[in-house]
C-alpha cells in the first residue's frame, strides 16, 4: 500500500476517534496524502502501471474471443432465452475457445 493510502487511513481514523477535530486532522492527513503523490508521480504511475498491465494480459484476449463470438460466428445474435439454461445452444465448454485463450495469454507473455 502506497504512503498517500496510509495517509488518508489515519485521517479517517482520527475522523472516528476525534470528531470534533476531524476536519483539521483530515486535512493535515489530506494534504501530507496529496503532497507525497505529487512527489512521488513516477513511483506512483508505476505502482499503477504493475497492477493494471496483469489485468491486461487476461483481459484482452478475453474480450477478443467474445467479440469474435458474437460478431463473427454468431453475426450479432444471442439467443437470450436460453442463455442460462443448462441443456441449450450455450450449454458445456467450449474447448476451442478455452484454447484460444490459454494461447493469446501465453503469447502476449511471450512464452
Amino acid at each position: 500500500m502506497s504512503g498517500s493510502s496510509w495517509m488518508m487511513i489515519l485521517g479517517a481514523i482520527a475522523a472516528m476517534i476525534a470528531p470534533k477535530q476531524s476536519e483539521a486532522l483530515v486535512a493535515y492527513f489530506g494534504e501530507l496524502s496529496v503532497h507525497q503523490l505529487v512527489c512521488g508521480a513516477k513511483e506512483t504511475l508505476d505502482n499503477y502501471s504493475n497492477f493494471i498491465l496483469p489485468l491486461l494480459y487476461f483481459m484482452i484476449p478475453w474480450t477478443a474471443i467474445n467479440l469474435v463470438d458474437f460478431y463473427l460466428l454468431r453475426k450479432s445474435n444471442y439467443n437470450i432465452d436460453v442463455i442460462l439454461s443448462r441443456d441449450g445452444e450455450y450449454s458445456g465448454v467450449n474447448w476451442i475457445a478455452i484454447v484460444a485463450y490459454v494461447v493469446a495469454v501465453l503469447v502476449q507473455f511471450r512464452l
